[in-house]
């Protein structure tokens, strides 16, 4: 299997968020920190945003269910005046002031972007919703409802758990193919970015990268992590400049 290559992201403001260093066409790509607090908290998501630039009345969030059900945005008035209940994914067009917001402490946050800007999809995605199918039906969205070809599209993983410590039992990992799995010392450890790479390539998406940083066992300091006890979440968010 192909390695997924490293995206280099930047710590910015205080060490409260971080952001991509070499930006997809039209977009910007970000993730708050721990030191942002739970993002989860209206109280606290509103002025963080405010910090990053991003109009809180213009972002598409959801409450999210670990399973496959994408929103699609084409136009304001797709963009919902609150979080929806039940969504994993958005789909949309570069709409000024948009931004689309996944939040995770453990799952991978994934971006799939046209290569012009066009159009960005952002995916909550654990285990769950990978064997759901929520990346199959992004995709299917992307080629058949927008006409982009799979290699037009470019996957940027956001920081998640990692192999070296996204321990399953068997119940879980028996349904992974092996390719998606490591075993150390008896146990069995899914690696989420192999899964995801997987159905990318199947598909021909063939720009993929990820983040270098497990939510886990990086620096406590920077990341929510479930497996950890964290009670607070991370938020994602694609950021439209158009």
């Amino acid at each position: 299997m192909t390695a997924i290559a490293d995206a280099h992201w930047i710590k910015e403001s205080l060490s409260l968020f971080a952001s991509l260093v070499e930006q997809p066409p039209g977009w910007r790509l970000l993730t708050t920190l721990k030191a942002a607090g739970n993002m989860q908290m209206e109280a606290v998501r509103s002025p963080r945003l405010a910090a990053m630039k991003v109009d809180s009345r213009l972002l598409a969030s959801g409450f999210q269910v670990h399973g496959s059900k994408i929103q699609m945005i084409r136009q304001f008035s797709d963009i919902p005046k609150t979080r929806i209940q039940g969504i994993d994914g958005w789909i949309a067009r570069p709409l000024p002031g948009l931004s689309l917001g996944i939040y995770t402490a453990d799952c991978a946050p994934l971006f799939l972007v046209a290569d012009n800007g066009a159009l960005m999809g952002a995916l909550h995605v654990g285990w769950r919703g990978l064997l759901a199918g929520i990346v199959q039906e992004a995709l299917r969205l992307m080629t058949r409802d927008f006409g982009l070809a799979p290699k037009e599209i470019e996957a940027i993983l956001g920081s998640h758990i990692g192999s070296c410590c996204y321990e399953v039992g068997a119940e879980v990992g028996g349904r992974f193919s092996k390719e998606c799995m490591k075993e150390r010392e008896g146990k069995n450890f899914l690696d989420l970015s192999d899964g995801i790479g997987m159905v990318l390539r199947r598909w021909g998406v063939q720009k993929i990268s990820k983040s270098p940083w497990c939510t886990k066992c990086s620096d406590e300091s920077l990341f929510f992590s479930y497996r950890r006890g964290d009670k607070g979440c991370q938020m994602s968010l694609a950021v439209s400049l158009a």
